[in-house]
């Protein structure tokens, strides 16, 4: 159940006497009911990696640029594609690298479209696996991205638009 983990992060079987299964792969699921799925730390270089990008976070580095520096670097995401900016907000704001679960976020009823649920909808699981990321790390990281964002209103916001296409001459997403 639930969407997927996120980079440097693994499922690993185990059965019931708590003995290990081994790793499932992407898409696997367990087999029997007696068995378990627990979630782990990844690959030591994937782990290095999650831990560099909050690095640079703290450091003030956009998301775009610690994409750029991974992808000039060969170092693929976990679906072996390029890295992006999207990509690397999703990993800086995942509860799961601080051992959390979260559930309950998205919901889909059958003959509808999927619905995003409000945080209050959510359902948290506290340190269910050992975390990649200091919580303090991540709380200070959380922080960085919430300063990130200004919130303006409609109007403020069309203005501050209209000042750029005439300054400009056109619009873009740096300008």
């Amino acid at each position: 159940h639930g969407g997927p983990l996120g980079y440097g992060l693994r499922r690993e079987l185990y059965d019931e006497n708590h003995n290990s299964k081994g790793l499932l792969k992407k898409g696997e699921l367990k087999a029997l009911r007696m068995d378990r799925v627990r979630v782990r730390e990844g690959k030591p270089e994937e782990v290095a990696v999650v831990r560099w990008i909050f690095q640079q976070c703290l450091d003030k580095v956009p998301d775009a640029k610690i994409a750029r520096t991974l992808n000039e670097r060969g170092i693929p995401n976990g679906m072996g594609r390029p890295w992006n900016g999207p990509f690397i907000a999703h990993i800086l704001q995942n509860e799961n690298y601080i051992g959390n679960l979260l559930y309950n976020r998205q919901s889909h009823k059958l003959g509808t479209r999927k619905v995003s649920n409000s945080p209050d909808a959510w359902v948290r699981a506290q340190g269910c696996f050992a975390p990649i990321i200091d919580p303090t790390v991540f709380e200070r990281v959380q922080r960085i991205l919430r300063n990130r964002r200004i919130e303006i209103d409609e109007a403020e916001m069309l203005s501050r638009l209209r000042r750029a296409l005439h300054k400009n001459g056109r619009l873009s997403e740096t300008v």
